[in-house]
């Protein structure tokens, strides 16, 4: 099947504004990573101390607090609602988190292409 190159604007996605802040915000923590090179799981290391790539709605927070980037409430809560553990009340899915942010890294992105795009 042969792709089109022109674009079309994803309606799906412009009529959920939560759905576009919930990338916006991923992008910029993505351009974040790539740029200052950090090691996002690092921050979250710490409060798993079984490793099963959970922490509480509460050290979700601070982990994004300390990734000095400025987030909204609104952005914070759209991220914990996303990555929320089903049918574990409080508890975020950081390593589904992780692995959105770390695809930056991965052969199919451009590490400066997502940088630049933020800026934009």
């Amino acid at each position: 099947m042969l792709r089109s190159n022109h674009c079309h604007p994803n309606t799906f996605q412009a009529s959920n504004p939560a759905l576009k802040t919930e990338n916006d915000v991923e992008n910029r923590l993505q351009a974040l990573a790539a740029k200052d090179g950090i090691r996002v799981k690092e921050f979250f290391i710490d409060f798993d101390k079984l490793r099963k790539g959970t922490c509480g709605e509460a050290a979700f927070r601070t982990c994004l607090g300390t990734l000095n980037i400025n987030l909204t409430e609104a952005e914070i809560q759209t991220l914990i609602d996303r990555y929320l553990v089903p049918n574990v009340p409080g508890m975020i899915n950081y390593a589904a988190f992780l692995n959105k942010l770390n695809a930056v890294f991965s052969d199919e992105m451009n590490p400066s292409a997502t940088i630049a795009g933020v800026k934009a």
